[in-house]
Formats: C-alpha cells, sequence, structure tokens
C-alpha cells in the first residue's frame, strides 16, 4: 500500500509497503519542476486513481509563486508503469494574487466521461480573506489540465475564507458526469457570529455546468451555531452506501465548536453530518458527532473523512474525524502533550431511514518521550 506523506518542506515522500505488517520504506521524494524555498509543497496532499487506471497525487504548494509571488499552486504527479512518480502538470490561478492560499484544500474526482476534476481551495483570495474555489478538469483525449470555473461570494463580512475546505463524489444515480463539490468556508458569518459554513455545487450534465445546491449552516443551539464554530475547516462527501439515487452525506467540522461557556480554552470540536434527499436534492441536518471523552481545546474536527464500510448493510458508513489538540491522559497533563487522536464512528440505520452514529475507535500513536 502506498501512502503520501505531507510535509511543510518543498517536498512529498512517498512511502510503501509490500504488505501490511512490514515496516514502511521511503520510495521516493516529490518536488516541484523548479523546486524554491518557501513552497512549502505537501501542505496538502490528495491521492486517487484517475479515470484512466493511473494513480495521480495532487500535492497542495501553498509558497508556490507561478504567478503573483506567494500565490501558490497545485503539482499533479502521476504513478507510471516503472514504479516511477514523474511530475505530469502545475495547477495555478487565473488571477492569482498574493499570498492567497491557493492549494490549502485539495479534492481529486475520476470522472471517464468529461475528464478527471481537480477542486482547490484559495481562503485567503483577496486583501479580505473572502477566498475562493477553482475547478479543473483534465481533459480525457490529451490530458491536460485547464480551469473550468471558480467560485467566490462578497458577503457583508470579511475573512470568510472560502475554500477552507474541498470535497468531491460523483451522483449515484445522475446522468454521466454528474458530481457534487462541497467548499467550506471557515469564517462564514451569515448566521451572526462568524459559525462558519458549507458550500454544495452539482455539475448539472444536461447545461455543462456548476449549478449552487445549498449552503450549509451549523444547526441552532444546543446542536450548535455558537459563535466562531469553524465550520467549513473540513469536509468530506460519500454517496449513501445501498441508498436511493442521489442519496450523499456530507460531513463537516467545527472544531472551534464549545458546548459550555465561550472562552478560547473550551473548544472541545464538532462534526456535523447531513444527508441528501436523491428526489429532491434538499439536504436535511442528520446529527453532531462529538469526541468521547470530551476534551477542551482538543480542536475535534480539524480533518474529517467519510467511508463505505466493505460488506456493511445498506446506509452503514464509516467517519473519521481528527483531533489534534487531543491530550492524553485525560484531562491534558500539565505539559499540554496534544499528542492527537483520530476518533472512528459508524453509522446504523434505522427505521424509516433514521440513523444513528456511533463512536466505536478513538486511536492514538505510540506514547513519545518529552524530547521526542
Amino acid at each position: 500500500m502506498r501512502w503520501l506523506l505531507p510535509l511543510a518542506l518543498g517536498a512529498a515522500l512517498l512511502a510503501g509497503s509490500p504488505v501490511p505488517s512490514a515496516q514502511s520504506v521511503l520510495r521516493q521524494t516529490l518536488q516541484a519542476t523548479q523546486p524554491e524555498f518557501f513552497d512549502l509543497l505537501g501542505v496538502t496532499v490528495t491521492l486517487g486513481e484517475g479515470s484512466d487506471g493511473v494513480l495521480r497525487a495532487l500535492v497542495g504548494a501553498i509558497g508556490d509563486g507561478p504567478g503573483s509571488p506567494s500565490s501558490g499552486a497545485v503539482h499533479v504527479f502521476r504513478l507510471d508503469p516503472d514504479s516511477v512518480w514523474r511530475h505530469e502538470a502545475e495547477l495555478a490561478p487565473s488571477d492569482p494574487d498574493l499570498q492567497m492560499d491557493f492549494g490549502r484544500s485539495v479534492a481529486y474526482l475520476a470522472d471517464p466521461i468529461r475528464g478527471d476534476l481537480a477542486l482547490v481551495g484559495a481562503p485567503l483570495w483577496h486583501t479580505n480573506d473572502l477566498g475562493k474555489a477553482y475547478f479543473f478538469r483534465r481533459h480525457p483525449a490529451t490530458g491536460a489540465w485547464a480551469e473550468e470555473f471558480s467560485f467566490r461570494e462578497f458577503p457583508v463580512n470579511s475573512s470568510q475564507q472560502l475554500g477552507s475546505a474541498a470535497a468531491l463524489c460523483a451522483l449515484p444515480g445522475g446522468a454521466p458526469g454528474e458530481a457534487l463539490a462541497a467548499i467550506g468556508a471557515r469564517g462564514d458569518d451569515d448566521a451572526g457570529g462568524f459559525e462558519g459554513a458549507v458550500y454544495v455545487f452539482r455539475y448539472d450534465a444536461d447545461s455543462t455546468a456548476w449549478v449552487r445546491e445549498a449552503k450549509l449552516l451549523p444547526p441552532g443551539p444546543p446542536e450548535g451555531g455558537a459563535q466562531g464554530d469553524d465550520l467549513g475547516r473540513s469536509a468530506a462527501l460519500l454517496p449513501l452506501p445501498g441508498g436511493a439515487p442521489g442519496e450523499v452525506l456530507l460531513l463537516g467540522g467545527a472544531p472551534n465548536f464549545r458546548s459550555g461557556p465561550q472562552t478560547e480554552h473550551n473548544r472541545e470540536g464538532a462534526a456535523y453530518v447531513w444527508r441528501r434527499d436523491g428526489a429532491t436534492g434538499a439536504w436535511a441536518y442528520e446529527t453532531r458527532l462529538t469526541a468521547t471523552p470530551l476534551q477542551r481545546s482538543a480542536d475535534f474536527g480539524w480533518s474529517a473523512g467519510l467511508l463505505a464500510l466493505p460488506g456493511g448493510a445498506p446506509g452503514e458508513a464509516l467517519a473519521v474525524v481528527g483531533a489534534f489538540g487531543t491530550s492524553d491522559p485525560l484531562p491534558p497533563d500539565p505539559t499540554g502533550n496534544r499528542r492527537g487522536a483520530l476518533f472512528a464512528f459508524r453509522r446504523v440505520p434505522g427505521p424509516g431511514g433514521s440513523a444513528t452514529w456511533v463512536q466505536e475507535a478513538r486511536l492514538m500513536g505510540e506514547p513519545r518521550t518529552p524530547e521526542e
């Protein structure tokens, strides 16, 4: 199995292991074609198999500057038949701006009909950090990448940071080429307190255009909606396993969620789940995920992912949520070790389309010495 390990040092390291029990070894170091200081290549990484059967890695480099200095870029690498990774393309915005953080979030989706998709967030675009999201498509015949669409919104507040998260998935049961995109906006102020939001777009095969389908906000109290929730820091999409055509799950992380007093050191974090109705395209709030046990300053929701369970029942799914501020033992020790953790939740389908989410695991790395 191959893994890409992101580094903020101008390179991405490829490690692999031929068998699950073997120790991973360094296979190759991936670099930009013209690496420079502070490119920050590796700040984000997504890995997937293209519609042509080729494994690709899309690696963000928010300090790269093919246009305006430090506007950012995304480098596309492919794994060739000789097992060597080679640089395929460099994705850059059509309107580069200084320190826009292009490449802060990246998503990739294979599409054999209209060409593979890449969604790239630039949350610091514009002087007020309004943010912007860019869609790129790889031409199925020529293999060339080109910008297809970009989205930005000018809300009343500044610092919306649209593009703080990105996710893509095929629309189950839709016309060939139809897809969904989720774009985080962690600084959105529509609810009145910078709680954040997630935008959902649908690629319409008939009009061959991206259509805004929904803007999802945190639920009201007591489920969420506290000032500065940070919803949109992470996002994930998954067609509902065994569901009806068009049914999709969306997971959005809100690492600044607070269940108690609104203090800086009381942010346990949360992740919200929405479900798309396949018949109407409407999104409905399903539940809020929180870690057990709760821990202050855990930043639960900083990263998030959704997976289908192999061999699972219809409607079952797995959510994995990162909480890099988690400490052990609990409560945090005086040194504030903040070892971090991953929390796994399983979706258990119920009658009438209902579902409950159950925490299955809390995963932490091996204890380290203070020096490490």
